[in-house]
């Protein structure tokens, strides 16, 4: 079974709308157990199951409840003819387990999901009719990391009806559930003809600070809508505040790749809104007058609107404030005049950090990329332009690696893709390699590993690069870099920058951050310089055959 990915697991919730009392209602069918049952074999009264079960209480995500019902359903008194017929029920969906570890952990993760949803719902939120099938799909979409089955008519798929945001919310994290509720709303609205929302975030603390499991649906759910042709203005106010920035920095990397509808901006005033007060506007849906009462780090009070004319009043007065702000990225559509930015950005001194999926370009000598251009572009003045450029940026490059640090991370499965086929695994229309090419970058890249003090080099493992999700970033100075695929149109690549100080010094942080997290024979520079060694060594003798 492949590795049980929670993001997955919430996105699936979502859009199925499974709620807790459903699954575990669903799961004591299967069993055949009744709620006395369940509570006798978990120590708890009867009418706690029963209330889990019509909706009426779910458990807190502080309890051991999820772990104790999983380990009763696979483990306590159960006969071979009813775990074998359990077991078939969802080998007749392809789900076919190895071993009761295997189905322990999915039970447990779609348990546990379907809590948070629920958790993340209006205390008077809808009851769907369900049935066998949706929980058996759910765990088929889980198990194959699949959930294009979910989309409108598919068997699996439950019927959307209204959820009710209160007209007035009191406690933070009633709040934060309607924040979610007014965006899955806007989800699965199919009419709207303006798909626009604005989300504000001038706080001192993150709005989900201390829910984790909520920021997860959120993220999901805001990921969701990008992926869907919705466009989000994201409003943020800028301080010093190095965790609040590094949470932006987050978001900012995994939203990045939807063009032209994910848009940061920042106000031009730096520091945040003491008491907080921030604004969700769903263009032609609804939109929140959020505030802090209570608190001056955080939300925890909001006024809920529906009406249009309302909706236009909150919307009006947003746009005013964004005659105080700024784009925090810059799109660069022109190639042109992406690459002088970055030529730009190699003219200032200091540290250049660099996430990236393949070996950088930097990391090619001259001598190979002359090889490819002279392959790649037919016309004689662009290769002289496009060696030029190189030229420089290689010359800056070598300039600094003898005064300040130079950090590449490098993507473990590029890598290994590279070394087992003779090729880069992404596509770039300006580096065509032949074979022994290949041998000649990794000796090179031993080369700068022994040479330079301080070069160093990371490897990704899938852990650290599924955070990424095949995003190219680099910070330097003031300026960040950040290159993507385009989410949208996966063949296009989309160029942006940032060169705000406080976020640029985020991307600084973050980058040093990681870097402690990574395992040492992954970092460590003997470790390192040996693994190339290898690699070049078995490339010369399998693929070479020299």
């Amino acid at each position: 079974m492949k590795k049980i990915d929670k993001l997955r697991i919430n996105e699936v919730c979502i859009k199925m709308e499974l709620e807790f009392g459903q699954c575990l209602n669903i799961l004591l069918v299967f069993r055949g157990w009744s709620a006395s049952k369940l509570a006798k074999e978990i120590n708890v009264d009867p009418s706690y199951v029963r209330r889990w079960v019509r909706g009426e209480r779910i458990p807190s995500l502080q309890s051991e409840y999820i772990n104790k019902i999983s380990h009763a359903f696979l483990h306590r008194n159960q006969s071979d003819s009813c775990k074998a017929n359990f077991i078939n029920e969802l080998s007749s969906i392809g789900i076919y387990l190895d071993n009761d570890k295997e189905f322990s952990i999915l039970l447990k993760e779609v348990l546990k999901a379907s809590q948070i949803y629920s958790l993340s719902l209006n205390k008077a939120s809808k009851k769907n009719e369900t049935n066998e099938k949706d929980i058996l799909g759910l765990l088929e979409c889980i198990k194959t990391h699949n959930t294009s089955n979910l989309q409108k008519g598919h068997p699996y798929n439950l019927s959307i009806k209204k959820d009710t945001i209160m007209k007035f919310i009191s406690g933070r994290e009633n709040v934060l559930s309607s924040f979610i509720m007014l965006l899955k709303k806007a989800a699965n609205n199919k009419t709207l003809l303006e798909k626009e929302i604005y989300i504000t975030f001038q706080s001192e603390t993150n709005y989900f600070e201390g829910t984790p499991e909520l920021y997860s649906i959120w993220t999901s759910i805001i990921r969701i809508l990008l992926e869907n042709g919705w466009t989000i203005h994201y409003l943020y106010r800028l301080n010093r505040n190095t965790e609040r920035s590094l949470k932006l920095v987050k978001e900012i990397i995994e939203w990045c790749g939807f063009s032209n509808k994910f848009f940061p901006s920042y106000f031009v005033k730096y520091g945040v809104e003491n008491p907080p007060v921030d604004f969700i506007i769903v263009k032609g849906l609804g939109a929140m007058h959020c505030f802090g009462a209570d608190s001056n780090q955080f939300v925890d009070s909001a006024f809920f609107y529906d009406q249009s004319e309302s909706i236009d009043a909150i919307y009006k007065h947003v746009m005013k404030m964004y005659r105080q702000t700024r784009s925090l990225m810059t799109m660069y559509n022109n190639i042109e005049k992406y690459w002088e930015v970055v030529t730009n950005k190699d003219r200032y001194p200091g540290d250049l950090f660099v996430q990236t999926s393949e070996l950088y370009s930097l990391t090619i000598p001259i001598s190979l990329w002359k090889k490819y251009i002279d392959r790649s572009i037919e016309k004689e003045y662009e290769r002289k332009l496009h060696l030029e450029r190189l030229n420089k940026r290689i010359k800056l490059f070598y300039q600094d690696i003898i005064k300040y640090k130079v950090r590449y991370f490098v993507d473990l499965e590029c890598l290994l893709h590279m070394i087992k086929t003779g090729q880069y695994l992404y596509f770039n229309e300006y580096q065509k390699p032949e074979l022994e090419d290949i041998y000649t970058h990794l000796q090179y890249i031993i080369y700068l590993l022994e040479t330079y003090e301080n070069f160093e080099l990371g490897i990704l493992t899938e852990k650290y690069a599924k955070l990424f999700q095949g995003v190219h970033w680099e910070v330097k100075a003031d300026t960040v870099i950040i290159s993507t695929f385009d989410l949208i149109n996966n063949n296009y690549i989309i160029h942006y920058t940032i060169t705000e100080e406080t976020m640029a010094n985020a991307f600084h942080d973050y980058y040093l951050e990681l870097w402690e997290q990574i395992p040492p024979k992954y970092k460590d520079k003997e470790l390192v310089i040996a693994w190339f060694k290898d690699q070049a060594q078995w490339y010369k003798s399998n693929i070479l055959n020299i």
